[in-house]
């Protein structure tokens, strides 16, 4: 159970890190943004790397909970159940919080080991949550090898939407399409 005072802390460290980034970010901005003394911030989180991890895994298992409640509609056709789970993923990613944060994220985990197998955990798991989705969606009795690969091919688009996303000429939906057209093919192209 978190307290008040861990919840301000949060709180004002996922704004700064917004606001600042990682670079910008301190513990002794974290503690005037939560109105608590420092002290008291160093109480709850030993040192920066704690809390930003805390921040990170909390972002993390929010963005597992959108993908895991994820409901595929009744077999629809192919293109259509494709696309609701994509649409499904990348709206949560359009969110300017989520690229801010990754961009931090990566930062982070490239300066401090306990970050780099942070994001390595959280890329197995989201593979393993695509994986479940496709085998949901996929004809039946498609080869395990196809779903993979799939899940594979669907990974790092989804992680560098996040990033480009603004600066890309085509619409969600557009890119949702092109997407699906290409799962599609991985999926149900005989062998």
């Amino acid at each position: 159970m978190v307290d008040e005072q861990a919840e301000r802390i949060l709180s004002a460290g996922l704004q700064l890190l917004k606001e600042l980034g990682c670079e910008g970010f301190s513990m002794a901005k974290v503690a005037d943004r939560a109105a608590l003394p420092q002290s008291t911030v160093l109480l709850h989180f030993k040192n920066k790397s704690v809390l930003l991890d805390v921040l990170f895994s909390d972002f993390i298992d929010a963005y597992f909970v959108h993908l895991r409640n994820y409901q595929a509609p009744a077999r629809k056709v192919a293109e259509q159940a494709l696309g609701s789970l994509l649409l499904h993923m990348l709206k949560y990613r359009e969110s300017t919080l989520c690229a801010q944060l990754f961009k931090e994220f990566w930062v982070f985990s490239n300066h401090h080991k306990s970050g780099r197998l942070a994001l390595d955990q959280y890329y197995r798991e989201l593979h393993a949550v695509i994986v479940e989705h496709l085998r949901n969606i996929a004809p039946v009795g498609c080869a395990e090898q196809k779903i993979q690969f799939s899940a594979s091919t669907l990974l790092p688009f989804v992680e560098g939407y996040s990033i480009t996303r603004a600066t890309l000429p085509i619409s969600i939906l557009q890119l949702v399409d092109q997407l699906s057209l290409v799962l599609k093919r991985i999926l149900y192209q005989p062998e």
